[in-house]
Order: C-alpha cells, then structure tokens, then sequence
C-alpha cells in the first residue's frame, strides 16, 4: 500500500495537462477582462463601419 502511495505522488503524467489548462484559462480571463474594456468602443465602431457600408454602397441589413 505505501508502495503505491509513494507511486502516485512521484506520477508526472498529469502535469502538462494542467499546464495547458492554465495556459487556456488565462487566455480566456484576457479575452473576456478585453471585451468588458472594448465592448462598447467596438460596437460603436462596427454601427459606425456598418452605416458607412449601407449609406455608401447601398447595402441592406437582411
């Protein structure tokens, strides 16, 4: 049983996979601290590319 016990806790197999998941974790507290800063700057932006495009080329939303 100790044989086993001392086994598991030398075990390094797991390792990269909870590298990878921190990896992805922070990239995805960036991304979402990122949308909350230039949600609102992009939406205006997107309206402002959006009516330009409708105005100029006579584009329809449909």
């Amino acid at each position: 049983m100790l044989n086993e016990i001392k086994h598991f806790w030398e075990d390094d197999s797991g390792a990269e996979t909870v590298e990878y998941v921190m990896i992805t974790l922070g990239v995805l507290v960036f991304v979402v601290a990122s949308v909350a800063v230039f949600g609102v700057q992009l939406n205006k932006a997107w309206g402002f590319i959006n009516g330009f495009l409708q105005h100029m080329l006579g584009w329809n939303e449909s």
